[in-house]
């Protein structure tokens, strides 16, 4: 195993950026994985110093003050978050109706509307709006020159598979938990729930409880793999062979809950999916690229 994660985190990323080339031209919105329903207007929505979100609780605060915060560094500015805020510019409201990881965006030029159930439906919807900003939000250094917007757009979102996982193993090299903290980080802007960790032993306890608490901030619950869960991690064999027909779809489904019988491990997968990009001259498109770049920083 190679001993920085940044490759592997890159070569996940690889089957989005599939998705992102392939899946996303027709509707002009670059999104990992695909909305269940997507609807673009004309204009954007522009962030800003001034820029005022209002919650209902603490429970919104807290994911509302995690993706202000994205703005610190590469923007220079931190949107305020307020309880019940007057004249806000975001506005971030219960719809209890709504499946637990569901939400709504309204963008308007003037006005974000967000609707969700609980906060892993407010953490998605977030995701959402940091994927369509442009990629220098990921930065760690101040991105001069930069105009902060999303799209007008309307957004409803729901994952098809409950149980969406990635598997790392880190017995040949151990990687630094800060780094699992950025590959975390990633996990979580593609929407992965569950991460299975084989070598959770090789860290101190309470570095790795360190890293599980960050994970559950970001909705990514870290399960110690004890070799029973082999069929959470790998790949329907008959979804790889639609890869030239219908790629969109991998970057959720390659990772969801058992679906089909016959199955492949996750590294043909990966490997089946690498030789397609080769094939047909896709490489990473820029975007992805850059996210992944801007994490490097």
């Amino acid at each position: 195993m190679k001993t920085n994660v940044f490759p592997q985190a890159l070569s996940l990323l690889i089957i989005s950026c599939l998705a992102l080339s392939c899946g996303h031209s027709g509707r002009g919105l670059s999104v990992v994985p695909s909305p269940s329903s997507v609807q673009l207007g004309v204009g954007t929505f522009v962030f800003d110093h001034n820029t005022v979100i209002s919650v209902e609780d603490n429970h919104q605060k807290a994911v509302a003050d995690w993706f202000s915060w994205l703005f610190a560094k590469p923007a220079g500015f931190v949107p305020k978050v307020f309880v019940e805020a007057e004249n806000p510019d975001i506005v971030l409201r219960y719809d209890k109706a709504l499946a637990p990881e569901a939400y709504r965006i309204k963008v308007t030029r003037r006005l974000i509307e967000i609707e969700a159930s609980g906060s892993e439906g407010f953490l998605y919807a977030f995701q959402t709006l940091r994927q369509t900003l442009p990629s220098s939000i990921n930065a760690v250094r101040h991105a001069d020159g930069m105009v902060w917007s999303v799209p007008v757009m309307e957004i409803y979102d729901e994952p098809r598979y409950s149980h969406r996982c990635l598997k790392i193993d880190v017995t040949d090299d151990v990687i630094p938990i800060d780094e699992l903290m950025i590959f975390v980080d990633y996990i979580s802007i593609l929407k992965l729930n569950h991460l299975h960790f084989q070598g959770y032993g090789l860290y101190d306890k309470d570095e790795f409880a360190g890293l599980t608490d960050y994970a559950s901030t970001l909705n990514v619950n870290i399960v110690p793999n004890d070799g029973k869960a082999e069929e959470l991690y790998s790949c329907p064999e008959d979804l790889v062979s639609r890869v030239y027909e219908d790629v969109a779809e991998l970057a959720e489904v390659a990772w969801s809950e058992k679906e089909v019988i016959d199955r492949i491990s996750f590294n043909e997968a990966v490997d089946a999916m690498d030789f397609y990009i080769c094939q047909q001259g896709l490489g990473l498109s820029s975007r992805i690229y850059d996210l992944g770049l801007s994490m490097l920083r």
